[in-house]
């Protein structure tokens, strides 16, 4: 329901005598409606990033098992063996030396647009990051050292710096 309509639509309940505050002295709903739509929208963000997550895990062709731990922000160096892509022998295909530790699993980062954010998952050309307002982001590498997309948190939530290549 939009915004308008709602504050249109509790003007209305509150002539009528049927508006109702649910928490003693709160905001007034057109007030608060606001506030509550950010809310639904970071919401649906997140569960769409989430969404994006699952169909990335459905159409790896890199360890599933690798995927499913970055997904929880743990790192697996090197393919496990087991799953579906590892018996094909498509998982040992992207094997690659050590993603640079600039980013490191786990890591707190700032992105300009998204803000604050955990590294989840490094690969060789990618990396995932959990934002707290939007969710999962995938991000080229190459993309976000060129143009600086990303600075590390150096002291959890304070004292931003950028990230160089190869630090």
């Amino acid at each position: 329901m939009p915004p308008v309509g709602i504050g249109r639509r509790s003007r209305a309940l509150a002539r009528t005598g049927r508006a109702v505050r649910y928490v003693d002295g709160g905001p007034p709903i057109d007030e608060a409606a606001p506030g509550a739509m950010a809310i639904a929208s970071r919401r649906r963000k997140l569960e769409q990033s989430r969404i994006e997550m699952v169909r990335g895990y459905a159409e790896t062709t890199t360890c599933r098992r690798q995927f499913l731990l970055g997904y929880f922000g743990e790192q697996l160096p090197e393919p496990c063996g087991n799953c579906d892509t590892c018996g094909t022998g498509l998982a040992f295909e992207h094997v690659t030396p050590s993603t640079t530790m600039a980013y490191p699993v786990g890591r707190r980062v700032h992105h300009v647009d998204w803000e604050r954010g955990t590294i989840m998952r490094t690969e060789e050309d990618r990396i995932t990051v959990l934002f707290d307002e939007v969710g999962y982001k995938t991000l080229s590498l190459s993309a976000v050292e060129e143009s600086q997309l990303l600075r590390l948190d150096q002291h959890r939530g304070h004292d931003v710096s950028a990230v160089q290549p190869g630090r």
